[in-house]
């Protein structure tokens, strides 16, 4: 069987209403958009258990039509699918517009229109055994354009309408995308059955496939009892697909354009009646079902005129999609919604409906294309002309926070830094306690990258705090990522910087287990991608390697662009660093490359070091100079220069001359007592005392060996600072006063 026998009833419950079937209960406690989820994941699994059985050809046609929910779909589909025995064929017009289906992994073939000769052959077969004259033939050809579709109508209503030559076609002005002669077709054969046009035309305001019970709820109620025979009958003339082949409870159009066709025989003043009737009905009567999704809702009350209910439907559908990091559909609703707001005429309701999409439009172009991308600031910045200076703090906050984030990945440290404090002091004025919390959460990061370590540590400290202490899981912030997990990412790089070794294995503890409890991919994306930048700093390189694939294959699975490129880079540097591998080099200077091209400045020194490291590794010595360099050079201008010291580190190792190794460690040991990075400080001073072959080489050897995880760590709590202390007593060098976790 496809599925355990413990999840056939279960299945059969979210698959039922999509085949009409009744007798089978829909599942009750959820809402529309969980309901449409597990109905998304129950179809997926469905593909994977036929293709474990067998190989699988999966045919979607009409992709420039798909809407957010078969987007969905189909895209969990072909991630679940991977590599197996499985073709999937979509179809799809050119259009100006993106398709909202990522199509890299396919193979694109551009279908031509049919050359006239084929296109003549076509109508001939389509003829059978009724002669078309020559001249025939080819006006039908010059009219179709190729359109195989628009070749068998014309030519069918060619040949019926030299048995009726009474029948002629109202001239009609095809609307979109439907071709003017396969426009005249549909309307002729709705002239050849008069009583039935009302029920086609208000079909064709539910779209190609509906619901036959909803068909009969909205025709007027004399035309009740005629649906059945209107789709028999329309079904020989072409225009549904044979009833027989499907559901009896649902009723298709032949063709797409065949639906459209008949809808532009619709009045404009009808149309908007009967969408507004279909967005009631759908609301009242069928919400929970895939035939009243959100977006379906939205769509109705859209062509009815009424944009107000419209946007407001999408924009609560945007936050709930929001928490469910759903990203794509978030901004497929607050995309739709916005071209929608121009058309409100309350000044005060457009304003603060424009204000809340551009917001919500704001985090989830951060969840998919990484905080610094120009869309994301964008939106933050549109945001910011419509509420203008002087709104209140609670407007105010999570544009300060999107523009604070943006500036920090850029590598504009100074502006992220103020941005940062001047959102705190806004999070405050507003009173509410998510933004204190995740205001806190966005000082961590800066002062981390502009300030002292200890200064860092004492803001998660605050931030989790405050966490604990109001449930902030139970809290929606204004930014992807939980407050908690912000703070909880960054503490074992803090921790372990600070010399608190055990604190730095507690925080990946506690943090893996945080965003287990959370069940957020996205927050397990973002937490292993810091993890895997925590074990590198440490070097442990294996470590590394593993946190780094779970954030590659989370990222990859959702579309986290941003934790996707830090996870890949991380791998390849993790992999460089275990041994010799030019290749993973190659890939990873190409990764920094792209993150540069797309403005992504921070970590700019730490990633060039990893690419200095790999280089050295494989015994590129002038190559990892030129790296270190460049490294200096990006921290000298971003004014990030907490990897200085260990900058400094790896020019020694590579340096030939005693005397000038010997300067740059001393350099690279005062930098890091000024920034409180004690192991740093311990590594440059191990270095040292190696080189100056003092009494406590061999304890700097062993200490080296235990930061370069080729050992376990001492038992003691603060051997970093104790180690520290005699290696530069026996240096002579100065002790500064240094903080530990």
């Amino acid at each position: 069987s496809l599925l355990p026998n413990d999840d056939v009833r279960t299945t059969l419950a979210y698959l039922a209403p999509l085949f009409g079937l009744e007798g089978v209960p829909i599942p009750t406690g959820l809402g529309p958009a969980e309901l449409r989820e597990q109905t998304i994941l129950t179809l997926a699994r469905v593909v994977n258990g036929l293709v474990a059985e067998q190989p699988l050809a999966i045919l979607c046609e009409d992709l420039h039509w798909i809407d957010d929910s078969t987007d969905q779909v189909l895209a969990r589909v072909c991630t679940d699918i991977g590599r197996r025995r499985t073709l999937v064929i979509t179809t799809l017009r050119p259009t100006a517009e993106e398709s909202p289906l990522d199509l890299s992994r396919f193979t694109t073939i551009d279908v031509q229109p049919l050359d006239p000769p084929t296109a003549a052959d076509l109508v001939r077969a389509v003829a059978k055994e009724q002669a078309l004259s020559d001249e025939t033939v080819r006006r039908i050809v010059d009219r179709c354009e190729g359109v195989p579709l628009v070749l068998e109508e014309v030519t069918r209503n060619t040949l019926e309408a030299a048995h009726r030559p009474d029948d002629t076609a109202t001239t009609a002005v095809a609307d979109g995308d439907v071709p003017a002669p396969l426009q005249l077709v549909v309307q002729s054969r709705l002239n050849r059955w008069p009583r039935f046009a009302a029920i086609v035309q208000s079909a064709a305001v539910l779209g190609r496939d509906f619901s036959k019970q909803l068909l009969e709820r909205i025709v007027p109620p004399s035309y009740g009892t005629e649906v059945t025979d209107t789709i028999e009958v329309l079904a020989r003339e072409g225009l549904f697909a044979d009833p027989r082949s499907g559901s009896r409870e649902r009723v298709r159009f032949k063709h797409v354009m065949i639906c459209d066709a008949v809808y532009n025989t619709l009045l404009g003043s009808d149309r908007q009646r009967l969408h507004s009737e279909v967005a009631d009905i759908l609301s009242r009567d069928y919400k929970g079902t895939p035939d009243a999704t959100p977006d379906v809702v939205a769509d109705h009350l859209r062509k009815a005129r009424r944009f107000v209910e419209a946007i407001r439907v999408r924009l609560s559908e945007s936050a709930y999609t929001v928490t469910r990091r759903a990203y794509v559909e978030t901004e497929g609703h607050c995309l739709a919604a916005l071209s929608l707001v121009d058309e409100v005429q309350d000044r005060a309701e457009r304003t603060a409906l424009q204000f809340r999409l551009l917001i919500q439009l704001g985090v989830a172009l951060t969840g998919r294309h990484g905080y610094s991308a120009a869309v994301v600031e964008d939106a933050y910045r549109r945001a910011h002309a419509v509420c203008g200076d002087k709104a209140e703090a609670e407007m105010l906050y999570p544009i300060m926070r999107g523009l604070a984030a943006v500036n920090l990945v850029r590598g504009n440290l100074a502006t992220a830094y103020e941005l940062s404090v001047q959102g705190l002091q806004l999070a405050e004025q507003s009173k509410r306690i998510e933004f204190r919390i995740d205001a806190l959460s966005m000082l961590c990061y800066t002062t981390l990258y502009y300030g002292r370590l200890e200064d860092c540590h004492a803001w998660i400290d605050r931030c989790l705090q405050l966490y604990h202490a109001e449930q902030g899981h139970s809290l929606t912030y204004p930014v992807p990522q939980d407050a908690g997990t912000s703070a909880m990412a960054l503490l074992p790089t803090v921790a372990w910087l600070l010399g608190d070794v055990q604190g730095a294995e507690d925080a990946v503890r506690d943090g893996l287990a945080h965003v287990d409890r959370l069940n957020s991919d996205f927050d397990r994306a973002f937490l292993h991608s810091w993890i895997a930048g925590a074990r590198y700093t440490q070097r442990r390189y294996g470590e590394a390697l593993e946190h780094a694939g779970f954030a590659v294959m989370i990222s990859q699975q959702h579309g986290y662009r941003e934790w996707y490129g830090t996870g890949a880079l991380m791998a390849l540097l993790a992999k460089s660093a275990l041994q010799a591998d030019p290749q993973s080099i190659a890939q990873a200077t190409a990764a920094c490359m792209e993150f540069a091209r797309e403005g992504v400045g921070l970590n700019a020194s730490y990633y060039l070091w990893g690419l200095a490291r790999g280089h050295a590794q494989a015994g590129d010595v002038e190559t990892a100079r030129h790296m270190l360099g460049e490294a200096f050079r990006r921290a000298d201008a971003s004014r990030e220069t907490r990897m200085n010291p260990e900058l400094l580190i790896l020019q020694a190792e590579l340096e030939p001359d005693d005397a000038r190794a010997t300067e740059l460690l001393r350099t690279a040991l005062a930098l890091a007592e000024e920034h409180g990075a004690v192991p740093t400080v311990l590594r440059a001073a191990a270095a040292l005392a190696i080189r100056s072959n003092t009494d406590d080489a061999g304890i700097a050897r062993a200490t080296l060996d235990a930061l370069d995880a080729r050992s376990a760590y001492p038992t003691e709590s603060n051997w970093m600072l104790e180690r520290s202390t005699a290696l530069k007593r026996t240096l002579n060098t100065p002790d500064r006063p240094m903080v530990q976790a």
